[in-house]
């Protein structure tokens, strides 16, 4: 287990210093809070029990190439004309057999501990809002405080109309400032897409399992741009049951 005290008492200082009653804090889901992405294997899922047609996978593939920001959008409104009820219950039973073992412990015991502190922890993801909902009770959040890819919902049933903003990059902020007003003092992510969110934390962030490979974008990696940013890096193992 990877020892968080040190970290942990970076996240209390900064709460104190804050001033804030109950300040928060944000964190990415997929890669950070669990190994791998939730929304993609989920739907794969689907595609695998027939509710969705198996094309949607290779569909998801070519339009995440192109933009990775469309294929998850894809991802959830390729659901339209699901029974949003029927959804969730699809959720639940694929998170209780495929995924709950996922989830770093490490992750688990910081949000359980930052909420301790006063925190409020906000989970947001680029998977579909229905399946991060689910979720949330593998780390010990309220599915209130999920944000994530959803599409409108009338009469019962998902339509293919997406709701702003993407959560994706920049879309993150905007959903932080729309949905919970305020700023967080942490934040914590995996990958490049998380950046955007990670800079709008005002103390500090968090990078779970950082990339070592170059990145254009960056001109470095995003480990060591995450080492030159001052932000705790955290580098978490995970194995399939049994392996």
């Amino acid at each position: 287990m990877y020892d968080l005290d040190p970290l942990l008492s970076r996240i209390e200082a900064a709460i104190k210093a804050s001033g804030e009653a109950r300040p928060v804090f944000c964190t990415d889901a997929d890669g950070t809070l669990w190994h791998g992405e939730l929304g993609q294997v989920f739907l794969a899922w689907l595609a695998d029990k027939q509710i969705l047609e198996p094309q949607v996978v290779a569909d998801f593939e070519v339009r995440r190439a192109r933009w990775e920001t469309d294929g998850y959008a894809f991802a959830t409104w390729v659901m339209a004309g699901l029974r949003e009820r029927e959804l969730q219950e699809y959720a639940a039973y694929f998170l209780e057999r495929s995924w709950k073992r996922r989830v770093y412990p490490e992750m688990a015991t910081l949000v359980a501990a930052v909420e301790r502190l006063g925190a409020e922890v906000w989970v947001l993801s680029a998977s579909n809002r229905w399946v991060v909902e689910e979720a949330m009770s593998l780390v010990g959040l309220p599915r209130t405080r999920a944000i994530a890819m959803s599409v409108k919902v009338v009469r019962g049933l998902l339509t293919d109309q997406m709701d702003e903003p993407l959560m994706n990059r920049e879309g993150k902020v905007e959903a932080i400032d729309r949905f919970i007003g305020r700023r967080p003092l942490f934040a914590a992510g995996n990958t490049l897409n998380d950046l955007p969110m990670l800079h709008a934390a005002t103390a500090g962030a968090i990078m779970v399992n950082p990339s070592s490979l170059p990145s254009d974008e960056l001109g470095t990696s995003l480990r060591a741009y995450a080492w030159q940013k001052g932000w705790e890096v955290l580098d978490l193992d995970w194995r399939e049951e049994g392996a």
